[in-house]
């Protein structure tokens, strides 16, 4: 009884050889070469110390013709209220990223754009337009929400002019921010109109 159980044993065993005879051998694995690491290089700026130099001006990306940048998205919204009108610029009007005011009562045009984390009181701003380009001082204005930065012009000024017939855009260049390529919409001629 022994004998036949261990006789079945080695039979079964037997039985097997031949095929793991039939098995080839395994392949030696093949090394594949790790992935080499690509270096990026991220440009990070500091926010400006508080009562330190001012930011400068420096365009966020470089065009060789900047009337050929990619306009920034949204569109332009006339809206009236008492003594003011104005023109706000984005997806919607509730969240605009650039505002035309005119004072009415003061006869000035006021030119702003929308810009988070501003924190100095005043940065400078350039206007680009198809035959002018000036630079001034936008002034920094809160009110609870996103910072608004600012200037304001004479409604008889020739840079109003030269945006509202800048060859369908001009730009918006703030230290530190994006620059707006916004289309020169009658919108904005409207809100010059207004004051003049």
């Amino acid at each position: 009884m022994i004998f036949s159980s261990n006789l079945k044993r080695a039979v079964a065993a037997m039985a097997t050889l031949p095929l793991a005879c039939c098995i080839p051998p395994s392949s030696e694995p093949t090394l594949v070469p790790a992935p080499q690491p690509t270096q990026t290089t991220t440009t990070i700026k500091a926010p400006p110390p508080v009562g330190g130099p001012r930011p400068t001006l420096v365009p966020d990306q470089t065009y060789a013709d900047w009337t050929l940048a990619p306009a920034t998205s949204g569109d332009w919204f006339y809206m009236e209220e008492r003594d003011e009108t104005f023109a706000l610029f984005g997806i919607d009007a509730t969240k605009p990223v650039a505002i035309f005011r005119c004072n009415k009562r003061t006869r000035m045009v006021g030119v702003g754009r929308y810009g988070a984390e501003v924190t100095a009181p005043s940065l400078p701003m350039r206007i680009r337009t198809e035959t002018q380009s000036q630079t001034v001082t936008g002034t920094v204005r809160g009110g609870g929400g996103t910072p608004l930065i600012a200037a304001e012009f004479p409604a008889n000024s020739g840079l109003l002019d030269a945006m509202a017939f800048s060859k369908g855009r001009f730009a918006i260049e703030t230290a530190g921010l994006p620059t707006l390529y916004l289309p020169a919409w009658p919108e904005i001629t409207r809100v010059m109109e207004d004051c003049r």
